[in-house]
């Protein structure tokens, strides 16, 4: 390799380097600035426009989080792409203009996250991986450089409470202010959602949020965390709640924790939800007969009524024979009034055969 060759190389990943760390934008009129603080940004922008303006910064996300985008589709073609305002559009997004593109190595290693403000408040959220294009729809983009994970966070935890929003909108701010806190890939991310599990009953959104992103987003560490709530809370409606959120866990020690919970748990809310997130999320090769044996040994119609409905999400090719079995043989009432409902949802060729049978 020539030294004129080597130096190019080494240009072409280090502007990939650089590139990583800034989406293709559209539809917008973007500003970068180097802040101070997230706070003194938003306020700043307060008090020049009363139109909406997004603000956004990028930190390093957690790993394993896979692709944080979205898609846009006119039934026709679909392009991947964050749409930051919302609403119906008449025609495709605008597309990023073509260039010459480098070897961006870190794209997708970082997360960006963008905060509407509205009369110098926040008002939604949104966060992606930094290599997700974004449609503006036509607003004001203000990009701010050098902000530190910490100070991310920390504004992130302030976004619980708002003075401004309505209930449900301060809801929605809330779980997607949790749910940026989780793909933070710093370490500070755990205790701040371990302070959100242990909130009072009465602020379930935050708890139920914060469950549930600890289960997506923290790796093994964040399993084991929830594995660990439910062998030591007496909050039975914290622990319904842990338990639905295991089921989104995409560690592969998710499927063991839930099994035990449906096998052995005291209260029959979390056997349903377990059993249920087990059928759904068992791999499509798994036997299904751990299900019906399961089924044939639990006393609750709660949780019978789950694995049924469990059942009906596995592949057709398993999950429908299962059922016309389960309708035909089970002396179970509530089992074969489930698996007959089950059946009447799906247009599979065993199940229609067995509803023309039952209906003559």
């Amino acid at each position: 390799m020539t030294r004129t060759s080597l130096v190019a190389g080494m240009l072409v990943v280090s502007l990939g380097a650089a590139a990583a760390q800034q989406a293709d934008i559209t539809n917008a009129r973007v500003e970068t600035r180097t802040a101070g603080t997230i706070e003194q940004a938003i306020a700043d922008v307060g008090g020049t426009t009363t139109d909406p303006v997004w603000v956004g910064w990028r930190v390093p996300m957690m790993p394993g989080l896979g692709d944080r985008c979205g898609t846009w589709s006119d039934g026709i073609a679909t392009t991947r792409m964050a749409m930051l305002e919302e609403g119906p559009r008449e025609r495709a997004p605008i597309a990023a203009p073509s260039a010459p593109r480098v070897a961006a190595l870190e794209a997708g290693t970082g997360l960006s996250i963008w905060i509407r403000v509205v009369d110098g408040a926040a008002e939604r959220l949104r966060a992606v991986s930094d290599d997700c294009p974004i449609d503006g729809g036509g607003r004001r983009l203000i990009q701010l450089d050098g902000i530190a994970p910490a100070d991310s966070l920390r504004f992130l935890d302030t976004l619980r409470a708002s003075s401004t929003l309505s209930p449900d909108a301060q809801r929605r701010l809330t779980s997607a202010a949790v749910g940026a806190i989780a793909q933070h890939a710093a370490g500070e991310a755990d205790a701040l959602l371990d302070r959100h599990l242990a909130a009072p009953a009465t602020d379930e959104a935050l708890r139920t949020a914060a469950a549930t992103w600890t289960a997506r987003a923290r790796g093994a560490r964040g399993l084991s965390r929830l594995a660990a709530l439910m062998e030591t809370s007496g909050d039975e409606a914290l622990r319904r709640t842990v338990a639905t959120a295991i089921a989104q866990s995409p560690q592969p020690e998710a499927l063991s924790t839930l099994w035990r919970l449906a096998s052995t748990d005291r209260d029959e809310h979390v056997r349903a939800a377990a059993a249920s997130g087990y059928a759904i999320q068992a791999p499509d090769g798994a036997p299904i007969d751990q299900l019906t044996t399961r089924l044939a040994a639990e006393s609750s119609d709660v949780v019978k009524r789950q694995i049924i409905r469990g059942i009906a999400r596995r592949p057709a090719d398993t999950g429908v024979p299962t059922l016309v079995n389960l309708a035909r043989t089970s002396r179970d009432q509530v089992v074969r009034v489930e698996a007959v409902r089950a059946l009447s949802r799906t247009n599979h060729p065993a199940a229609m055969a067995y509803l023309v049978e039952v209906l003559r």
